[in-house]
């Protein structure tokens, strides 16, 4: 009988849990404003593809991003309700889209030069996006390698806690360089693409909350 009561309660703990992850689709660098299929954001793979402004979950987050993909009707859906999107998701995107690589092929290199000039930017503020966002990948490939060699669940659940926190500092250290170093007239034209263009190729699945 204990054990009757016991397992819809951990139903209730667990699942909320999951729901209230946001799950974010969204259109790579290279394809925003074209008509292309839209990527998954987050994935465990996404490592292995520069181009994308996605970042690697832990593994212990991976699974709750997997369960939520399944879902077909978004949230928020930013090509629909743009101001639904929370600024600082919108903001997280661009600077991983934006970010300089430390050691770029040709066509990575282009590609981010590319999608920089979508803002309009004048030379000396351009200059400062490249500088702002120089450690970017580093140090979030850094935070993903923590915990990977983790054993147990505690471990894993604890690193992945860890690094969600220090992601979540590099990104907002990144936006505030990004705010103080920019002329106001880069700093007006930034905001502009990204309330106009970059909150429009993504859909939010769960609570908005920035992952």
């Amino acid at each position: 009988m204990r054990i009757r009561l016991l397992l819809p309660c951990a139903l209730l703990i667990v699942l909320p849990s999951v729901a209230v992850r946001s799950y974010e689709r969204y259109r790579s660098p290279a394809t925003l404003g074209h008509d292309a299929p839209r990527r998954s954001m987050p994935t465990a793979k996404s490592a292995a593809n520069p181009l994308s402004s996605e970042v690697p979950l832990p593994a212990s987050r991976t699974g709750a991003s997997q369960a939520l993909s399944g879902l077909s009707t978004p949230m928020i859906d930013g090509e629909l309700t743009p101001s639904l999107i929370p600024d600082e998701v919108a903001y997280r995107h661009f600077i991983l889209a934006a970010a300089p690589y430390g050691e770029a092929t040709p066509e990575q290199a282009a590609r981010v030069h590319s999608y920089l000039d979508r803002l309009g930017l004048e030379d000396a503020d351009r200059a400062h996006v490249a500088e702002s966002l120089a450690s970017v990948r580093f140090e979030l490939s850094a935070i993903a390698a923590n915990g990977s060699d983790a054993t147990d669940d505690a471990s894993r659940a604890a690193a992945a806690l860890a690094n969600k926190l220090r992601k979540d500092v590099v990104l907002s250290d990144a936006r505030a360089r990004l705010q103080s170093t920019l002329s106001a007239d880069g700093v007006a034209k930034l905001d502009a693409f990204v309330q106009r263009h970059v909150k429009l190729h993504i859909k939010i699945y769960g609570s908005p909350e920035p992952q």
